[in-house]
């Protein structure tokens, strides 16, 4: 028997009546196939993007969420938007033996907070903090790309480049924090990890 629902007082029959797999194969091929969450390429500007997303294990693609207040009429709530806050993006990179990955942001952190008295954008003055997506002249922050691609990771750069499905654009960005490095005896064929996470001022999406 097939499924119905209702719509406008009306009986439409179900897109879903044939569920056989011959179907769901056609669905999937349709629409290019599943998304596959190990196929993806980070872009920071002013960095070897392709050294970065070569050493990156993982990363997240930012959320969205509604903020509300609860608004009665009568006896009856209602939920009413008046806001919304967009979650942090964390990355994890695994760290060659030139540090390579830690001391980018190690520097990038510096170049906020500074490394010595007087030699950060903190210890000279706050009124020296500039925001731009274009980076330089004492802006601390960086436009950040992250996408997910069809085909190969490791042919970002080359003649056979995979294609960008979807992804988004941070605006602003900068980091919030990096990680501490956890080194023992028992992690003998372990490799360093570091976790940054960003932080910014918007995020839009970038097809």
């Amino acid at each position: 028997m097939s499924e119905v629902e209702r719509t406008s007082g009306k009986l439409v029959r179900s897109v879903y009546q044939d569920n056989s797999i011959d179907t769901f194969k056609s669905a999937i091929s349709k629409r290019g196939g599943f998304a596959r969450a190990n196929r993806f390429e980070i872009e920071i500007e002013g960095t070897d993007n392709k050294d970065l997303t070569l050493f990156c294990e993982s990363v997240t693609l930012p959320g969205r969420s509604i903020i509300t207040h609860d608004r009665y009429t009568s006896s009856k709530g209602y939920k009413m938007p008046y806001g919304y806050t967009d979650g942090d993006v964390t990355m994890v990179f695994n760290v060659t033996n030139d540090f390579h990955q830690l001391n980018f942001f190690r520097n990038w952190l510096n170049e906020i907070i500074g490394s010595g008295s007087g030699s950060g954008l903190v210890d000279q003055n706050w009124v020296n903090f500039k925001k731009g997506t274009n980076f330089g002249d004492a802006s601390y922050t960086r436009l950040v790309k992250i996408g997910v691609i069809s085909g190969d990771p490791w042919s970002i750069g080359t003649d056979t480049a995979s294609e960008m499905i979807s992804g988004v654009v941070l605006h602003n960005a900068f980091p919030l924090s990096v990680s501490d490095l956890e080194l023992s005896n028992a992690n003998e064929n372990t490799i360093i990890q570091v976790t940054v996470q960003l932080g910014y001022d918007t995020w839009e999406i970038n097809r």
